[in-house]
């Protein structure tokens, strides 16, 4: 009889600003009965490494946005998603921010270590 795979660990870098963090985390949990796998969630912060780069983030460059949209597009369809950015999104991003909830996602997981395993 074989031997189940021992279970290895993913982490997940992510943060609830990302489209691309939710597509990675949902492709995850899809393929969680095909892999080994236990996935860590760690949230970070986009903002913090946009500005640490020098990168800009799509909604300040058009052709980032354009190309942001069609690739949104194709994921959807690839993963039969229905991901669409909110109402005004464009001017929503350059006002707001993910930091507090990405704070507030350190702070569980630092009170509640264990708990980001989902499998």
């Amino acid at each position: 009889m074989a031997v189940p795979a021992q279970k290895v660990q993913v982490d997940l870098y992510y943060d609830v600003i990302s489209p691309y963090a939710w597509i990675a985390f949902e492709s995850l949990l899809r393929y969680d009965y095909v892999w080994p796998i236990k996935m860590n969630l760690k949230p970070f912060s986009l903002r913090g490494i946009m500005q640490e780069s020098g990168n800009r983030p799509p909604g300040s460059v058009p052709a980032k946005a354009m190309y942001m949209q069609k690739d949104i597009e194709r994921n959807n369809a690839f993963w039969n998603m229905e991901l669409k950015p909110p109402k005004n999104f464009m001017q929503w991003i350059k006002t707001k921010s993910s930091d507090d909830a990405m704070k507030l996602l350190l702070v569980i997981q630092k009170e509640q270590p264990g708990q980001w395993f989902f499998f």
